[in-house]
């Protein structure tokens, strides 16, 4: 199970608060600096997105403990100067949210080479961190995905078959969680909250949907998806949803969106192929000029993270393409 020492926050902690605080992953920043009398340390959502001003603010700041989603850090590694010599106070780093991959641990120990790397993993559902552990090198050395660590005791974790009988150490399946940190599912929508809480053991009980593996010696490891439902920049994205979505524009006539993953089984971006209704092609100059109206017109339904970039809405001219084959993409 997780232990104090796992995550083992300094006293007095000095935190960088990147995440919102409507996501879910701000616990894990304002409570133990509270809990600890530390100091936070909050970036404006408009400095986020300008990466000049960004490093140059992270640089003059005294922290000493980073808490996001591992797509944040990757953001700040595009810096040469995010380095222990440049903010030798940051000694502990802690991800959640989304998969760490083993490029991005290797990455950051190599400018941290030092610092404490803790990877914690756990749905919303069942609130914030589920697991978690401390990277060793070791790992970074043997392990093609980073494991997601030891549970708490108070969120009994089991691995489970298509029938949901819990499944031997060593065999992989559905990660459930249950016990008091379930919550008691999704406001104003009975069906959802019906498809995923359950009980199991006698207490309360959600499917994560998450593919994983218990280790003899208690340890979770994941194993991806099982589901088109994808996490993206810290996001938990539906892609059906984002597909019904691009579908209520006027400009299209059939709209499939996929995720695109690198190698390290982390999602890149989010592709949309769409089929464009007839005449509309002929009203603009170029296919930017399609994308960006589609964006316009959609921009009030679909959240920004929801929304395919520029250059990831491709525009496919024959409807029978948009089959099995882009779903597997």
């Amino acid at each position: 199970m997780i232990e104090a020492e796992t995550f083992s926050v300094p006293q007095r902690p000095q935190m960088l608060a990147q995440p919102p605080y409507s996501f879910d992953l701000s616990v894990m920043y304002w409570a133990p600096t509270l809990a600890l009398g530390g100091t936070l340390f909050a970036l404006p959502k408009e400095l986020t997105t300008d990466f000049q001003r960004l490093f140059t603010t992270i640089n003059q700041l005294p922290i000493g403990v980073w808490t996001s989603t591992p797509s944040f850090v990757d953001m700040a590694m595009l810096s040469n100067d995010f380095n222990h010599e440049t903010l030798p106070n940051l000694t502990h780093f802690y991800f959640d949210g989304e998969e760490l991959t083993v490029k991005t641990a290797q990455k950051l120990r190599s400018r941290f080479p030092k610092a404490r790397i803790v990877n914690a993993y756990g749905p919303t559902e069942a609130t914030v961190a589920l697991s978690a552990v401390a990277i060793t090198d070791e790992m970074l050395a043997t392990c093609k995905r980073l494991p997601i660590g030891y549970t708490k005791a108070d969120s009994p974790t089991f691995v489970i078959d298509e029938n949901g009988n819990p499944l031997p150490n060593g065999e992989q399946g559905e990660i459930i969680v249950s016990g008091s940190a379930v919550s008691k599912g999704y406001l104003n929508n009975p069906e959802r909250t019906q498809a995923a809480f359950f009980e199991f053991n006698g207490l309360p009980a959600y499917h994560t949907g998450d593919l994983g593996i218990m280790t003899d010696h208690g340890m979770l490891l994941y194993g991806g998806r099982m589901d088109f439902q994808i996490k993206f920049n810290g996001y938990r994205i539906e892609l059906e949803e984002v597909s019904q979505n691009l579908n209520k524009s006027t400009y299209i006539k059939l709209a499939v969106a996929v995720p695109r993953y690198n190698k390290d089984h982390k999602v890149q971006n989010l592709l949309a192929y769409v089929v464009l209704k007839e005449g509309v092609a002929e009203q603009f100059e170029c296919q930017l000029d399609i994308t960006k109206a589609i964006k316009e017109e959609l921009k009030d339904i679909m959240m920004d993270y929801m929304m395919p970039s520029n250059s990831s809405i491709v525009t496919v001219y024959h409807s029978h393409r948009m089959g099995k084959s882009i779903l597997k993409a």
